[in-house]
């Protein structure tokens, strides 16, 4: 029961199809591979789509280096080395068929993950 509850917590699709429905184009999607690579013009994007004030480049940079820390993965876990291939195949096989109707509901291929 709890392997089907952590797969499905990554199931968007669901969830974000039924706030398209409700919010439309006032709804702004931004994956979190996305964010984390280029955090500061993601943040740029999202203050322009919510048409609210930028604050300046050093407040972003600090905002981001303060935010790195702490999402980062504890030492601790760190030790224990990545996931396993045959886990990331699964997780991959999985994922794939609701990640392709995700990236074509958004017209966005960026969510057709490839890991």
């Amino acid at each position: 029961k709890q392997w089907y509850q952590r797969r499905v917590r990554g199931v968007y699709l669901p969830f974000i199809s039924d706030w398209l429905a409700v919010f439309g184009d006032n709804l702004l999607v931004v994956s979190l591979e996305d964010y984390s690579r280029y955090p500061i013009p993601n943040l740029l994007r999202i203050y322009s789509f919510l048409h609210v004030s930028t604050p300046d480049q050093d407040s972003l940079k600090e905002f981001v280096e303060n935010s790195k820390r702490k999402n980062e993965r504890p030492k601790s876990e760190q030790s224990k080395g990545d996931m396993l291939r045959e886990t990331r195949r699964l997780l991959e096989e999985f994922y794939s068929p609701y990640n392709v109707e995700l990236a074509r509901l958004l017209n966005d291929t960026r969510f057709l993950y490839k890991y």
